[in-house]
């Protein structure tokens, strides 16, 4: 096999899809009234792993933050990209949050 196709068949990947999907599940089941919807979103040839937590129609900057601080991290996302990373969005895709200063 080339290494070309090697690549773009993932192999020698050093993510791993469960944790991510895992971290979803957390987070979606916590019940927090300011989320919409909870995505897992796998790893590509060029992107780690990443969930992303969508936030009802609203939802400011200061409250994605303090739901990061109450529900995000306490689940066990990162900020950072890898196997948990994590990120908070509104409905248009706009960035909000990954990660916090918590108390």
């Amino acid at each position: 096999m080339s290494v070309a196709l090697w690549i773009l068949a993932g192999a020698g990947s050093r993510w791993d899809d469960g944790p991510g999907r895992e971290l979803a599940a957390r987070i979606n089941g916590a019940g927090s009234p300011l989320i919409d919807e909870v995505v897992f979103r796998p790893h590509t040839v060029i992107d780690p792993p990443e969930v992303h937590v969508i936030v009802r129609a609203g939802v400011t900057e200061a409250q994605a933050e303090q739901l990061w601080c109450q529900v995000v991290a306490p689940a066990g996302g990162s900020p950072f990209e890898g196997n948990v990373g994590a990120s908070i969005y509104d409905q248009s895709g706009a960035w909000l949050a990954s990660g916090a200063s918590c108390p």
